[in-house]
């Protein structure tokens, strides 16, 4: 008891000790009558910036106290989790400053505190202050993460002497590849300024394991805050702290940015990070490191070109605006080409801006008097929802007394009060659709659950609307079709989008095919989704050639011609492997059986020169699939031609 009794008198002038902090731990989660009074005590001394004093006594610590103090700080973050909703504790007398938010900016707080109070780098052991920081972002990642007000400090302390950003990068530099990300791409988001990331990080990031985080970052995961700032002030750091990583950084993002699987299958707002670091990257070299990587940058780039070129439209307008970025700025020939995108355009070309002007910092923390944590924040929220409730349950109890006023039946009224109990209300989202307008609207919108709805609707609409409409409606509308995803698993999903393609094709031929032998070759289009459109273009075809419809030749000549390449000529250069033999295969039968149906009709021998064309360039695949495909095709077709004109 007497132990226990100096341990209280200790805490009680305010001035506790490593030892003296492990015993009222070891109170704080043990049950007991007193266990409210040390929870107290603990955040009294929280709330008086005093167990700064602990982070500062162990700032002096030997290495042998390491393990001690890791053990100590674990069990001072956990203290919320270890006592919030603990059976025996009465609840609503905890204090408001132990709930995790509160805790957290007050362990901040006295971390940063103690900071300010050291002023010799040459005998300091940072092991405390990295272990707080790597506990809060284990337990409470989003206290920590977010708290503006200790990533600026860290930034506006660092400013104040060259011991202060010594002491900080000594303590950065002992976090682990993990946690130190973390508090990158936090510095980032708070702070954003290249000569605040020296202070507080030095060299550290650009060596060893951690290197290799922040490529990764820069060239795989991307920012949390991907933004042209974020990106810029990242790449300003390394410029300002390892200045010939720039050369290694923009060779390998040129190479990444040029090759044809990212050109191809990357995503756009993935390419779009690239294209700002690369920018950045340029604007940030000097005029020699430019001259050594000259040469190599301008043939990449124009080898890559030829990918950009080919790509999704949006993707091309993004590949030339950084090749006549990059082009421009390394001395290289620059394209003649007009950029619809005018905005990035500018946006790129300012990043890629030699040695530009960084902003002054600021920063709103107060390095005396830190930050305030509000104890009442958590009774004044309650109060404020207990209010709220009270006004709606009056407003509720005063229309349910009107209305009993209306419904109540007077003497000289005989009719009986109509029962509305089984009316449903009206629902926007389930009102019927009647026009094309509506369905569009509904498929343009990702959030909507009626693109099932909307599927199968539009046979009808197509046979009774789509007729009278504008072209560029079917296009906007196929390519709506094609878009869309089934969000519910149906199982009659893939019926449905098939059916109602072909109801387009059916109802306006000539527009259907030119959307939708374009969409062939999309490469943004899936696979599953180019089996259905081909099945699409047969059936339709077949459905017009029993209507007898006067289009059908128009239709047929421009579908097989189309999926021929004119006869051929780009299936020739493809080199078939994995599933692009299943795509072509398809595509050889399918054709066949639409030169099948042209029989009889205007241009059915364009038809068969641009098939038996087509035949003769990817007969050579090597594929048996396909090679099997091929003698189908010359069959039928030897098979349709009279005999007289094979002679």
């Amino acid at each position: 008891m007497a132990g226990l009794a100096i341990e209280k008198l200790t805490l009680l002038d305010n001035s506790p000790t490593i030892s003296s902090l492990e015993s009222l731990l070891h109170l704080v989660i043990k049950p007991s009558p007193e266990q409210l009074s040390h929870i107290t005590s603990l955040t009294n001394l929280l709330t008086s910036n005093d167990v700064s004093k602990v982070f500062t006594e162990a700032a002096a610590a030997p290495i042998s106290d390491n393990p001690r103090m890791t053990a100590l700080v674990i069990n001072l973050v956990k203290v919320p989790d270890r006592t919030i909703s603990m059976l025996g504790l009465d609840q609503t007398s905890l204090p408001p400053h132990l709930f995790p938010k509160q805790y957290c900016r007050l362990l901040i707080r006295n971390m940063a505190t103690s900071l300010m109070s050291l002023t010799n780098p040459s005998f300091f052991n940072p092991t405390m202050f990295c272990a707080v920081i790597r506990q809060l972002f284990l337990t409470y990642s989003e206290q920590i993460r977010d708290s503006q007000q200790w990533w600026q400090f860290l930034a506006k302390w660092t400013l104040q002497s060259e011991s202060s950003s010594i002491l900080c990068q000594k303590m950065m530099a002992q976090l682990e590849v993990v946690v130190m990300e973390k508090s990158l791409l936090a510095v980032l988001k708070h702070v954003g300024h290249p000569h605040a990331l020296g202070r507080i990080f030095g060299s550290s990031l650009t060596q060893g394991g951690k290197y290799s985080a922040l490529l990764h970052i820069l060239f795989v995961r991307g920012l949390s805050d991907d933004t042209p700032a974020s990106v810029a002030c990242l790449v300003g750091y390394i410029a300002r702290v390892d200045r010939d990583k720039l050369d290694q950084l923009l060779v390998k993002g040129v190479r990444v940015w040029n090759d044809e699987v990212e050109v191809d299958q990357g995503e756009y707002t993935h390419l779009l990070g690239m294209a700002w670091m690369i920018c950045a990257t340029v604007g940030q070299m000097v005029e020699e490191q430019i001259e050594k990587v000259k040469e190599m940058v301008i043939k990449v780039m124009m080898k890559g070109m030829v990918y950009w070129l080919e790509a999704a439209r949006h993707k091309r307008v993004l590949g030339m605006s950084v090749a006549l970025v990059v082009l421009g700025r390394v001395g290289g020939s620059v394209p003649d080409w007009k950029v619809e995108n005018k905005e990035l355009l500018e946006q790129l070309s300012n990043l890629a801006t030699s040695m530009r002007v960084v902003e002054k910092e600021k920063y709103e923390v107060d390095l005396v008097e830190l930050w305030e944590v509000g104890g009442e924040e958590l009774i004044r929220n309650d109060k404020d929802k207990v209010i709220f409730k009270t006004i709606i349950k009056e407003a509720d109890t005063k229309l349910k007394q009107i209305k009993d006023d209306l419904d109540s039946d007077d003497d000289d009224d005989d009719l009986p009060a109509y029962d509305m109990s089984d009316d449903t209300p009206a629902s926007k989202d389930q009102a019927p659709i009647h026009y094309l307008r509506e369905v569009l609207d509904h498929l343009s919108d990702p959030e909507s659950d009626r693109h099932e709805d909307c599927l199968s609707l539009i046979p009808k609409l197509s046979s009774t609307h789509l007729q009278h409409e504008d072209p560029s409606l079917v296009h906007e509308l196929l390519q709506l079709v094609l878009c869309i995803h089934d969000q519910q698993a149906s199982p009659v999903w893939v019926t449905l989008r098939q059916e109602a393609i072909t109801s387009v094709v059916r109802a306006r031929p000539v527009p259907a095919a030119k959307c939708l032998v374009r969409a062939v070759y999309d490469r943004e289009n899936t696979l599953d989704t180019k089996f259905a459109i081909l099945d699409c273009l047969q059936a339709g075809g077949s459905l017009l050639r029993e209507d007898g419809s006067a289009e059908l030749g128009e239709y047929l000549t421009m579908v097989v011609g189309g999926l021929c390449v004119g006869g051929g000529g780009a299936w020739g250069r493809l080199k078939v492997s994995g599933l692009e033999t299943s795509i072509l295969t398809h595509t050889v039968l399918g054709v066949a059986s639409m030169v099948r149906m042209g029989e009889h009709t205007t241009g059915w021998e364009g038809q068969v020169t641009d098939y038996l064309e087509f035949l003769l360039s990817v007969a050579g695949a090597g594929k048996r699939p396909v090679q099997a495909a091929v003698l189908h095709g010359l069959g039928v077709v030897a098979a349709l031609i009279p005999p007289h004109m094979l002679a």
